[in-house]
């Protein structure tokens, strides 16, 4: 559903800012359904599918939306991890979530889950490009 609605928007607003980044650079609607489309190409290509847990350890902003959207495509649900817990509140939510992959940010832990590590985009050439 998630999807469709991100399409619709993509086709109703096109390069109409959706998000703006803390550094000032927009992201329109039709950037985002495009960029997520390309994260959702990625996750297949790793083995996701419908149904598969996807964990997102994440701080809020643009690589969260894309990753959050991205997985949405491919019906994955999404178990968001609140970066800001204690390492072994996080641990215990993946532990019950038991994800197939976990995209978090450049040297944070997965305690031993797959995962992706995204660097902070400074520009929609790099937002989440490991996983794209």
């Amino acid at each position: 559903m998630l999807g469709l609605i991100t399409r619709g928007a993509a086709q109703r607003f096109g390069m109409t800012p959706a998000y703006i980044s803390p550094a000032g650079w927009p992201l329109s609607y039709q950037e985002l359904d495009q960029i997520s489309d390309e994260v959702a190409s990625g996750l297949s290509a790793r083995g996701l599918k419908l149904g598969d847990v996807v964990s997102l350890l994440l701080p809020p902003g643009l690589e969260y939306l894309v990753s959050y959207v991205g997985a949405a495509k491919i019906g994955a649900i999404t178990a968001g991890v609140n970066y800001r817990l204690t390492a072994n509140e996080q641990l215990a939510i993946l532990n019950n979530a038991d994800p197939k992959l976990v995209i978090t940010t450049v040297g944070g832990d997965s305690f031993g889950f797959p995962a992706v590590e995204l660097t902070e985009a400074d520009s929609l050439n790099n937002l989440s490009a490991e996983i794209r």
